[in-house]
């Protein structure tokens, strides 16, 4: 539909401007007038019309740039930004849901690359699986802004419930890494959030990344990213995102 419009409105001024070349010439062939006077017109006349011209287009030049800052100031009055913060737990830790905003518990087996929900049941956990490694994982909003729509990814393997981190509000999370076979080497876990604004003008790309020491602890490689903006990415196609290696359940 805006390329219609586009092609309509090119048209248009294309036609006006052939318009205003070709009248004069047009006139003075038809009323015979004479030759001196009709370039001296000439002159005057596509002057006027340069004038004209240039006076549009720097009127028109003054509103996109005011139009895009003011698209600009928008973006930036309501854009979300993530922090995060995570610990190592105690195997035989038993979380408790208390004043926080929203909790929930995942499994990740890292030689099946599979990710669950999991309850509290699953807490204390030495009798359950061989060698874990518990994360409690907090995501806060420090931003302007209300982060929608929210995506996490860990590994490649996304989180597909849409999650709304308020402003000044956190999600804690615990990840419980299901190590099958003893750990010789260190394990990166890259966690990306995909979020958008409250308006769906933009959408948002976070990215952190820790490491697990063979020894089960963890340790942050850097700090998460700054808000990366996504703007080939739709709204409709955050909502409906899912990796190749999507295996939520």
């Amino acid at each position: 539909m805006k390329n219609n419009n586009l092609c309509i409105f090119i048209s248009l001024i294309i036609f006006l401007i052939l318009f205003a070349l070709t009248l004069p010439l047009f006139l003075a062939h038809e009323f015979n007038t004479d030759t001196s006077l009709t370039f001296l017109n000439l002159l005057s006349y596509y002057g006027s019309i340069l004038g004209a011209g240039a006076t549009i287009g720097a009127v028109v030049l003054a509103i996109n740039h005011n139009r895009k800052l003011f698209e600009e100031e928008q973006i930036l009055s309501t854009k979300p930004f993530l922090e995060t913060k995570f610990k190592s737990l105690p195997k035989d830790v038993s979380p408790i849901e208390n004043t926080i905003d929203k909790l929930f518990y995942l499994t990740y087996s890292m030689k099946s690359k599979h990710i669950s929900l999991s309850n509290l049941s699953l807490f204390p956990v030495q009798n359950f699986y061989p060698d874990p490694v518990i994360i409690e994982y907090t995501l806060s909003n420090v931003g302007a802004g209300n982060a929608l729509n929210l995506k996490i990814v860990i590994n490649e393997v996304v989180v597909s419930s849409n999650f709304v981190v308020p402003v000044n509000k956190q999600i804690i999370f615990y990840i419980l890494f299901d190590f099958i076979e003893k750990r010789n080497v260190n394990e990166i876990i890259d966690i990306t959030f995909f979020y958008s604004d409250v308006h769906s003008k933009m959408i948002y790309e976070q990215i952190d990344k820790f490491v697990i020491l063979p020894s089960g602890k963890c340790h942050q490689s850097n700090l998460i990213s700054s808000p990366k903006q996504l703007p080939q990415m739709s709204i409709e196609e955050l909502i409906k995102y899912k990796p190749v290696n999507d295996n939520f359940k």
